[in-house]
């Protein structure tokens, strides 16, 4: 038999041998422990001390100490309860246990996702991670206890008895898995500390807290009612292009609306460009320079001339050639960005591609697009300031990232005279979605409440374009669609000749038959009557390149940000999150079903049509005061504390993007960034509404647990009824960190933490805890102040909810 033939039948008996094992492993057999009262054969330069927790311990101190306990098959169709003692000094990244086989992973505890915290990741580690309130750093010992209901699709992570976090892992497992103490299987990851009494069943005992656990509004409920949102708020069509007079008589203002969007208005200071080339490179009738110039004031961009050698006679046209992301170090010489650059400047272009840069900062305003463009304005400053290109007949061009950066460069500057972005125009709703988020360059601030990408392209009419579109992307109904709409401004103002359009059969890229098409429209444009180029294209190997002068250097993220909070002067908070109506009125309560351990769940519906879960325990009445408490992580009900349960008159609440909606979060924080409806801002509505819609007629408290404390400040203006905040742990100013969650974008253009605490007007009380070091705090005359440098754990919530 062929030796191929004997290693693929080899490969097909291991896999039936893998699925008989894994039909054999599926359950627990018996439970799995550890015996900490000898050492056994799996044991690895573990070492065995007596101060455990009841006896002696299991010690990871060397760095290939592990112990191996064999079979442990772990999976979503199955239940499972996992409990160990755990004591460590050390923070940083390690796996403290692992059950996986090969790339399939069916538990684990890592320590240090977030400094001295402690994560349970099952099969869906990657996208699901049961992250720690608390840190277990101390030295002390911790009872931690992980298990998974197959019934209710619930994970959960207790710590001491106390549940610290849940998530729903989804379907996955690892039916062959073996499990490792003190250590990664296949990667080195070695934990520092001891491990003792450990049990791992096929069982677990937390029935009544899976129970708590059930979402209060049914999750398919609230997915609906955001991609309702989502249709309302992102119509696929643009309905002001429809009035074409109306519409090119405020292209100015829409310009303008952009511009500020990115970060632009005012424009930032041009200076000199003070362009300087750091290296040449020369090959098969090609020059490349690498250069350098002055982008953001301070700041240097950089980027890659190319030019014909030796050079022709008279200016050439020239092309701005912007990138993608892939490769980020060195993606403006990736092969198809070098086979674009050289094909245009074999046929008699001037080339500049310009290296992207992804800085963001979201509380300052500054967008990855809104850095790039900036860079990419100076860029067509350079071409125009040569010599030797002719600046009425600069073009550009890119692909995904890049054409959105072509994108807003047609949008904004009157002077290029050509452009074609390839695979990137559509409809925003094609890329945004509820549970995962696209590129970081597609959310800036505000744009999606001022414009779409087809009206965005729409406004280079009636110059030359050419859009290139593919099935196997989101711009695959591009042709149907947004297409529709441009066709009738460029056919509106006399143009229709100048738009041209390609849709292929291929996947997301920039494919040489489309790299050819757009060469052939631009020579037609900016070369009409003169030979074409003979469409060869060049690749330098990337390391002859590389030599020639700095690596892309992203602009230093403070400078910028400092600059653009300098430059662009003071907001109101309506305008930075337009989207919002910044102000609440009393609606009804829904009741959601059946009273659980005392409390309805029930819901709030605000004007957007969303329902913000709640859950309600009135025991009050009149005007009795309400405690409304925050529900950050879900976990509030499951395990609740005395301040809640003894309160006669309570709501629990889970604004956006908290508890239940969890599974939303990541993706919503940046689509609500690039809808008008900051995270912070959209969880002040949704807290206000529910303050201003509590039972009875009373004041209101709002104890803000965890990162909700800054949307309780926001909230306290848009709610008289609400008197008393209560914050836990209010986390690190914007200007320190502008990207902290809840995201706040433009914060930073009305004010800082200090400015929200000085909103709150009297009659007030305010009892914040985790206040962040060296800031001067200056809470509105006649506001009860009662700050505390630590967080407030639940006694000392109860003590503050206590004081008259």
């Amino acid at each position: 038999m062929p030796r191929r033939n004997v290693r693929v039948a080899l490969q097909r008996l291991a896999t039936v041998l893998a699925c008989v094992c894994a039909v054999a492993t599926s359950a627990f057999a018996q439970d799995i422990a550890l015996d900490c009262e000898r050492d056994g054969a799996g044991w690895h330069h573990v070492a065995l001390v007596d101060d455990g927790a009841r006896g002696r311990a299991a010690r990871f101190a060397h760095p290939e100490a592990r112990i191996d306990l064999g079979a442990c098959p772990i999976g979503s169709d199955r239940p499972f309860g996992l409990s160990v003692r755990l004591r460590t000094r050390s923070g940083a990244f390690a796996t403290a246990l692992m059950a996986r086989t090969a790339s399939r992973i069916g538990v684990s505890l890592v320590v240090g996702r977030e400094p001295g915290k402690l994560s349970l990741e099952l099969w869906s580690w990657e996208t699901v991670r049961l992250v720690s309130r608390s840190r277990i750093d101390d030295g002390r010992w911790h009872t931690v206890e992980a298990a998974y209901d197959s019934a209710h699709r619930r994970a959960v992570l207790l710590i001491d008895g106390v549940l610290e976090a849940w998530g729903d892992p989804g379907e996955g497992g690892a039916p062959d898995a073996v499990l490792r103490l003190g250590d990664n299987i296949g990667a080195q990851q070695p934990f520092a500390g001891d491990l003792d009494e450990l049990v791992i069943a096929p069982r677990h005992a937390h029935a009544e807290r899976f129970a708590a656990l059930q979402p209060w509004v049914p999750p398919t409920e609230l997915s609906g009612a955001l991609a309702a949102l989502r249709r309302v708020r992102l119509p696929r069509a643009s309905p002001r292009l429809a009035d074409l007079p109306r519409w090119t008589s405020d292209r100015a203002a829409l310009r303008e609306r952009i511009a500020d969007a990115l970060g632009l208005v005012p424009l930032p200071a041009a200076g000199d460009l003070d362009v300087t080339v750091h290296g040449v490179a020369r090959a098969d009738g090609l020059l490349v320079e690498r250069v350098s110039w002055t982008g953001w004031p301070g700041q240097r961009a950089t980027g890659w001339l190319w030019r014909p050698d030796p050079a022709p006679v008279g200016r050439l046209p020239a092309v701005l050639s912007l990138h993608g992301h892939w490769r980020p170090s060195w993606a403006g010489i990736d092969g198809i960005e070098q086979a674009r650059a050289s094909r245009f400047a074999r046929g008699g272009y001037a080339v500049l591609v310009v290296d992207a840069a992804h800085v963001e900062h979201v509380a300052a305003g500054v967008s990855p697009l809104g850095v790039m463009t900036w860079n990419n304005l100076r860029g067509l400053a350079l071409l125009r300031a040569r010599g030797d290109v002719d600046p009425e007949r600069i073009a550009t061009t890119g692909a995904s990232g890049g054409a959105l950066q072509a994108m807003a460069l047609m949008a904004l500057d009157s002077r290029l005279a050509a452009a074609a972005p390839v695979c990137m125009t559509c409809y925003l709703d094609e890329i945004l979605d509820d549970v995962q988020h696209h590129c970081g360059c597609n959310h800036v601030p505000r744009l999606g409440a001022i414009v779409d990408l087809p009206e965005l392209s729409a406004l280079f009419a009636p110059r030359p374009a050419l859009f290139a579109s593919v099935t196997g992307d989101w711009t695959a109904r591009f042709p149907s669609e947004g297409l529709v709409e441009l066709r009738a401004v460029w056919t509106g103002l006399g143009a229709a000749d100048r738009l041209e359009a390609d849709h292929r059969e291929a996947p997301h890229g920039y494919h040489p038959e489309q790299r050819a098409l757009v060469h052939a429209f631009f020579d037609r444009h900016l070369r009409p009557g003169l030979p074409p180029g003979d469409g060869r294209e060049h690749v330098f190997d990337l390391r002859a390149l590389a030599v020639l002068g700095p690596p892309p250097a992203e602009p230093d993220r403070a400078a910028v940000a400092a600059e653009h909070v300098a430059r662009r002067g003071g907001r109101t908070l309506a305008a930075v999150a337009p989207a919002l109506p910044w102000r609440v009125g009393r609606v009804d309560i829904a009741a959601r079903g059946a009273a659980r351990g005392g409390w309805i769940p029930g819901s709030v519906t605000g004007p957007d049509g969303v329902s913000v879960p709640v859950a309600l325990k009135d025991g009050g009445r009149g005007d009795e005061a309400v405690l409304v408490a925050v529900d950050v992580d879900g976990t509030l009900l499951a395990d609740a504390p005395a301040w809640l349960t003894n309160a006669p008159r309570a709501l629990a609440v889970q604004p956006r993007w908290c508890g239940a909606w969890a599974p939303c979060a990541d993706a919503w924080r940046r689509n609500g960034l690039l809808l008008g409806a900051g995270e912070a801002y959209q969880a002040a509505h949704d807290l206000a509404l529910v303050c201003a819609s509590a039972p009875g007629s009373g004041d209101v408290t709002v104890v803000a647990r965890g990162r909700s404390g800054v949307a309780a400040l926001l909230a306290a203006p848009l709610c008289s009824r609400i008197r008393t905040l209560v914050i836990t742990d209010l986390g690190p100013t914007y200007t320190s960190d502008g990207d902290r969650v809840p995201l706040a974008p433009e914060l930073l253009r009305w004010g800082d933490l200090p400015e929200l605490v000085a909103s709150v007007q009297a009659p007030r009380r305010i009892a914040i805890g985790g206040l962040p070091a060296g800031v001067a705090w200056r809470p509105a005359q006649g506001v009860v102040w009662e700050p505390c440098d630590a967080p407030l754990d639940d006694l000392a919530v109860a003590r503050i909810l206590a004081r008259p």
